[in-house]
C-alpha cells in the first residue's frame, strides 16, 4: 500500500474517523462498512447488483487495468476485480483502503493495487495508463474546488476511447432542496463536514466534463443523484472534411467492425441480464400477488366463520338468557309452593291439635256415648 502521508487533509480527517467509530455504529447490523448504503433490504442486493450491472459491468473486459476512486469497505472492488486483468483502488483514507484490502484478502483476490491518495490528484497513476475510471457514491461529498481538478485528471490517466463512471449530486431537482433545507444549519459554517452534499446541476456536469477534453455520453438520474457516463476521444477535434475521411476509413476498418462486434456482444449481454432482472422481479410480483390473493381469500373465509361464530353466540346467549328467566320464574313458582306447603301444614296441625283437643274434652265424650246409645236403641227396635 502507498504510505503517502496525507494527514491534514479534511476528507481523510472525516473518513477515517468514520472507519473508527464504523463498527460501534452499524457493526451489529452490516460485516461490511459500505453496506448500510444503497441497502434496499433484499440478501441478494438486489439494487447494488442491477447498479453494478448497468454502471460498471458492461463497460468492463477480462484485459481492463481500471481505477476505482474512493473504494470505502469495498463493496464495488469486489465485484470489479474479479472481471478485469487489475484493479487500482485509490482513496484519501487509509482507514477505508484498509478495510477494502482485508475484504479482497478474505475472499482471495489478489489483482487489486491499494493508493493512498494525497486529496488534490492522481499523482501515483501514470498518464493513459487506465482503461475504464470508476467511482460512485463519493464525488457527491467532494467540493467544486476539488471535483473540476479530478476531472482534469481523469482525462489524463484514461487511455483514448476509454469510458469512464462517476456519481454526483444535483441540486436541479425538489428532492435536492428538501435535503438542503434540512441540513443546512447542520453544515453551515464548516462546524461539520462529514457525509456533507455538494450539488451541480446535470448542465453543469457536462459542462465541466466537456471543459476538461471529456465527453458526456449518458446521464442516468435518480432522486438528487446524477450518474455520469463519459468518454475521453480516440482523437483530438477535426475538421468537417478531415472527420469524413476518417469515418470512411472507419467503415473499411476489420479492426473497428470487430471491436464493435465486441461491444454488441457485450451490450446484448448486458441486456439479457437485464431482461432476467426484469424477468425475476416480475415472477417476484406474481408470486406476492398470488400469496396476496390467497391471503385475502382466507381472510374471507376466517370473516365468514367468524359471522358464523358470532350468530352461535348471539343464538346460544338467546337461549341461555331464555333458560335463566324461565330457571328465575320456576324458582319464584317453587318458593310460592314451598311456602304455600307450609302454610297448610300448619293448618293440618292446627286442624290435627284441635281435633285431638275435641277429642279429649268432655263434650266429645258424651257425644260419642250418646252415638253408641242411639246405635244400641236401633238395634232394640229392630
Amino acid at each position: 500500500m502507498n504510505n503517502f502521508e496525507n494527514a491534514d487533509n479534511r476528507y481523510a480527517k472525516d473518513w477515517n474517523a468514520y472507519s473508527k467509530t464504523w463498527d460501534d455504529e452499524f457493526g451489529s447490523s452490516y460485516y461490511y462498512l459500505g453496506e448500510e448504503w444503497n441497502d434496499d433490504g433484499t440478501a441478494e442486493r438486489q439494487r447494488d447488483k442491477y447498479y453494478f450491472t448497468i454502471y460498471a459491468e458492461r463497460f468492463i473486459t477480462s484485459d481492463m487495468t481500471v481505477l476505482e476512486v474512493g473504494p470505502g469497505g469495498g463493496k464495488w472492488t469486489v465485484r470489479i476485480a474479479p472481471k478485469v486483468k487489475k484493479l487500482i483502488v485509490l482513496d484519501v483514507s487509509e482507514e477505508m483502503l484498509q478495510r477494502t484490502k482485508l475484504r479482497c484478502e478474505s475472499l482471495g483476490i489478489e489483482n487489486v493495487e491499494y493508493i493512498l491518495a494525497n486529496g488534490n490528484d492522481f499523482h501515483a497513476i501514470n498518464n493513459e495508463s487506465i482503461n475504464f475510471f470508476f467511482s460512485y457514491d463519493v464525488f457527491l461529498h467532494i467540493a467544486l474546488e476539488d471535483t473540476f481538478p479530478y476531472a482534469q485528471e481523469m482525462y489524463r490517466i484514461l487511455t483514448p476511447g476509454s469510458m469512464g463512471v462517476c456519481h454526483y449530486a444535483i441540486n436541479s431537482v425538489p428532492e435536492a432542496w428538501d435535503r438542503i433545507a434540512q441540513n443546512n444549519n447542520w453544515y453551515r459554517g464548516g462546524k461539520h463536514t462529514l457525509g456533507q452534499f455538494y450539488y451541480f446541476s446535470p448542465e453543469a456536469l457536462r459542462r465541466m466534463f466537456e471543459h476538461c477534453g471529456l465527453l458526456i455520453k449518458e446521464q442516468h438520474q435518480e432522486d438528487c443523484y446524477c450518474t455520469c457516463i463519459f468518454q475521453k476521444p480516440t482523437k483530438e477535434k477535426q475538421y468537417p472534411s478531415q472527420l469524413k475521411h476518417n469515418l470512411t476509413e472507419l467503415e473499411g476498418s476489420p479492426s473497428q467492425l470487430q471491436k464493435t462486434q465486441e461491444e454488441l456482444e457485450r451490450s446484448h449481454s448486458w441486456i439479457q441480464e437485464l431482461e432476467q432482472g426484469k424477468d425475476w422481479l416480475e415472477s417476484q410480483y406474481h408470486i406476492w400477488k398470488e400469496k396476496t390473493q390467497e391471503i385475502q381469500t382466507e381472510l374471507e373465509r376466517s370473516h365468514s366463520w367468524i359471522e358464523e361464530l358470532q350468530q352461535g353466540k348471539d343464538w346460544l346467549e338467546s337461549q341461555y338468557n331464555n333458560w335463566k328467566q324461565k330457571a328465575q320464574e320456576t324458582q319464584t313458582e317453587l318458593e310460592r309452593s314451598q311456602l304455600q306447603l307450609q302454610q297448610t301444614q300448619k293448618e293440618l296441625e292446627r286442624s290435627q291439635s284441635f281435633i285431638t283437643a275435641m277429642e279429649s274434652s268432655k263434650f266429645w265424650k258424651l257425644r260419642t256415648a250418646w252415638f253408641r246409645f242411639k246405635q244400641f236403641l236401633f238395634k232394640l227396635k229392630d
